[in-house]
């Protein structure tokens, strides 16, 4: 016989009931719809929604995604179905390299720069590998820039560093090929000695009064 026995098995405890409130139920109360005293940005995520609370600043949305709209404009007018940097042979400003990963939308001038940012003649479609190379050479990568400009490098170059800012709803017309509006807003630029022309095309009176006809007829 063991020296310590087996205690008997306790009985089961009784739950105790549990404790109800005697106070009333109260109605749910709904979500709060903020009301703000002015508009908000616009943008809209892939799958519809509107996450983005800042106020309206440029083109209908705040400035971040004022300049994200804009990027996402202009990427179809730069970007081929090919990389037009030749850096694959000896001709090259530096040490030859294969193209690599998928086809950007290369600056001349850095993204950056607001000034230039959405200019067309800054546009160059090229592979990622170019895209990196040029981030970390950047002094042979102006060294292509002046042998791709030529002249007018230095008038570009000029631009991207004292030249006025850019007036959004005119890079929008012109990002969305709309000539009447962008010929005049950048009449009204030339106008006020704005000088941010993001198409390049040359106001004149008779380029004004010619596109207005066409546009009529």
């Amino acid at each position: 016989m063991r020296a310590d026995p087996k205690p008997p098995v306790r009985a089961p405890r009784t739950p105790k009931p549990l404790k109800r409130s005697v106070k009333p139920i109260g109605k749910r109360k709904k979500k709060r719809v903020t009301v703000y005293k002015t508009p908000r940005c616009v943008y809209e995520t892939p799958t519809g929604r509107r996450t983005c609370k800042k106020p309206q600043q440029e083109i209908e949305r705040c400035l971040s995604h004022a300049k994200l709209y804009l990027d996402q404009l202009r990427r179809p007018l730069i970007v081929k179905d090919y990389c037009e940097i030749n850096h694959r042979d000896d001709s090259w400003v530096g040490t030859p390299f294969p193209c690599g990963g998928a086809l950007q939308d290369n600056h001349g001038f850095p993204r950056g720069i607001v000034r230039t940012r959405w200019a067309i003649w800054n546009g160059f479609s090229g592979c990622s590998a170019v895209n990196r190379w040029a981030f970390s050479n950047k002094h042979m990568w102006n060294v292509y820039l002046v042998r791709v400009w030529g002249s007018e490098y230095a008038s570009r170059a000029n631009l991207s560093v004292s030249g006025s800012k850019p007036v959004y709803e005119s890079v929008l017309a012109s990002l969305r090929g709309d000539p009447i509006q962008s010929i005049r807003d950048n009449l009204a630029d030339a106008v006020e000695g704005r000088s941010f022309n993001p198409q390049g095309v040359k106001i004149t009176n008779t380029t004004f009064s010619a596109s207005l006809m066409r546009k009529s007829s």
